[in-house]
Order: C-alpha cells, then structure tokens, then sequence
C-alpha cells in the first residue's frame, strides 16, 4: 500500500471530541448494534476546531454534545490510567463548560450566535477528548452504547442518564472491595456463571470488568455484566445513600 493520507479532522459539534481520540463507533444500520474501533492508527494528524461550524447548533444537539463532554472529562479523570496531564486537562474542560455550555444552549434556543462560549465549548469538547485518548473512558460509555443503541437516543443523553449511577458506584468504596473480593474468589466467579447459584448479597451490583471498564477499551470490547440475585427484596445500589468516605481518585473539582 501507498503512503497513508493526511489525516484533517473539523468537528461540526462541542462534544464528541473524535478529532483528537483514536477511537470510532460504527452502526449497524439494520441492528442497531454499534461497534466501537479502537487503534492509534485512526488518530487524526491535524484537527482544526473552528467554532463557526458550531454557531447555530440547534438546542438539542447542543446539549447533548455538551453533555457528551461532561461525561469524557469525568470518565477521564475518575480513571484508572489518569495522570496529571489528564487530571488537568480534565478538570479544565469541566470549568469551561460548566460556565459556558447554559450560554452556549440559551443562545440556541432564542437563535442567536454566541461566538465567546460556542468557541470556549469547542475547545472545552477537544480538552476532554485530548483527556480520555489517553486516560480511556469506562463503564458510563459502556453501557451508553447498548442504552441508546436500542432505545435510538442521542449519545449524550443515554451517558446523562447513567452518570449519576456511575458516579455513586464510583465513590462508594464498599462497592469496590466486594467487587475486588469476588474477582479473587472462584467460588464466587463460580457462582456468577450460573444464574441459579445463590448469593450471599442481597444487591444488583456490576462485576468487577466494570471497574476496568477503561482499561479493556484499547481492546474495544469491553463487557459489563450486571450479577443478578434471586431475592426478590433486592435494593438496588443506585437507590442506596453511600454512608462511607469516597476513595482516593473521587476529589472535589474547584
């Protein structure tokens, strides 16, 4: 083969961050099932990210987006391959868009261009991108797959709808010594294979693939399956209050 062409990507919203990521999701048309791609060789060489392609974006794809990048910077910087350079890219592009995404979405609703925050949210979207291309995402993008590639709705709503479950799962520290616990333990591994097999637990709780969900993504196949128990008095852990102290990588964002 050839010499590879030049790689130029534009970005036409404030969100996905792809013009800076190695990563792409194909949909099947006819299924609705989405196939995520993973490989450094779909790295752009050049993004040029001009908020006048943005200007007009209607309200809702202006949320959405925006949102989308919300959730890029969260899953980033909660991350197990975070670092500093992440952590601060991260944590910048959520002060960005905290402040101007309400601006950027009130000018779309009354038609009006806003050049100051649609360029702030553009450059916001490509800091969360730059952030997760190199720390990964994790089980909010999992499951924001298969939630709206069934239902048909927009990427950035189905991560809004799983963000504050994913964030209490998170910063719960029990939640992570369980589901370390029962990854060591065949007993237990035995008893998840088998739908039948009792449970000494008495939660719905994601297993610990989960917790790795940012990890397996370089694989672009990661697989998150919820443990399911036979109790029908089940309390679910996203309806629980979490009554311990948050693990070290849940800091407060100034």
């Amino acid at each position: 083969m050839g010499e590879k062409a030049y790689f130029v990507c534009v970005p036409t919203s404030a969100g996905t961050g792809s013009e800076v990521t190695p990563f792409a999701v194909i949909t099947d048309e006819q299924t609705g099932v989405k196939y995520p791609l993973a490989d450094y060789a779909l790295m752009p060489n050049m993004a040029i990210v001009d908020a006048d392609m943005q200007m007009m974006a209607p309200p809702g794809l202006t949320s959405a987006s925006g949102i989308d990048a919300v959730s890029h910077a969260l899953e980033a910087y909660a991350s197990m391959m975070a670092t500093d350079y992440t952590d601060g890219l991260a944590i910048r592009a959520l002060q960005v868009i905290f402040k101007y995404l309400p601006q950027c979405y009130d000018a779309a609703v009354a038609k009006k261009a806003n050049p100051v925050a649609r360029e702030k949210m553009a450059n916001a979207a490509t800091m969360a991108g730059m952030a997760f291309a190199n720390a990964f995402l994790g089980v909010m993008h999992s499951m924001a797959h298969k939630l709206g590639a069934f239902h048909h709705i927009p990427h950035g709503i189905a991560n809004a709808l799983m963000m504050e479950q994913v964030l209490r799962f998170n910063a719960d520290p029990t939640t992570r010594t369980r589901s370390s616990a029962t990854s060591r333990s065949p007993t237990r591994s035995a008893s998840r294979a088998s739908p039948r097999a009792s449970s000494s637990t008495t939660s719905s709780r994601p297993s610990a693939n989960c917790r790795r969900a940012s990890a397996s993504s370089r694989r672009s196949a990661t697989t998150c399956r919820t443990r399911r128990t036979s109790s029908t008095a089940s309390t679910r852990w996203w309806s629980r209050p979490s009554t311990t102290s948050a693990p070290a990588r849940t800091r407060a964002i100034r």
